[in-house]
């Protein structure tokens, strides 16, 4: 709506198009690089999920895999909506590098200090405590029924983890 107030009919639709064709890329990139992340998963014992580490006969692909991210993705897509799935994904992602960047300053605080080859970032500490703060920030303020809706995605993926450990200790 914005785009067509501002760049007229013409440019909305160069937008739109720009965007779709963005989308279309992502999805392409991802549909062909995340189950294999899948099937790694599961040959590394990190998913207990075996079938998952299939290899196709005749194409060499992990094609288990490769047909649960896509029914998933369908799943999610169609029960859902964009808004949910944007969100469990940024929130996903801010999840991870709040990870990294608490990582790192654990990183330093055993390791001490570096010989000269090692990379350094600038500014020591600094930079990981501006993330966590910053990241931090972000993921509170999210929504009450986003912070319900993430809640409960955090909890089922614990809880697969609490299972696969049970699971493998029992062999």
């Amino acid at each position: 709506m914005v785009a067509q107030q501002v760049f007229g009919p013409i440019g909305f639709t160069i937008i739109t198009i720009g965007a779709a064709i963005s989308m279309l890329g992502n999805l392409s990139s991802e549909i062909l690089s995340v189950p294999r992340v899948l099937f790694r998963a599961s040959k590394d014992n990190v998913l207990p999920l075996r079938p998952l580490s299939k290899i196709h006969d005749a194409f060499s692909t992990p094609y288990i895999a490769i047909i649960t991210y896509a029914t998933i993705g369908f799943l999610l897509a169609t029960l859902g909506g964009f808004e949910q799935l944007a969100v469990i994904s940024s929130a996903s992602i801010l999840l991870v590098y709040l990870g990294v960047s608490l990582s790192v300053i654990s990183s330093r605080r055993k390791l001490g200090k570096t010989t000269q080859h090692e990379f350094r970032i600038p500014g020591g500490y600094l930079v990981p405590i501006l993330s966590v703060i910053i990241i931090v920030w972000l993921l509170s303020n999210l929504e009450r029924k986003e912070v319900i809706g993430f809640g409960v995605y955090i909890a089922i993926l614990t809880l697969i983890y609490f299972l696969k450990n049970k699971f493998l200790k029992r062999k």
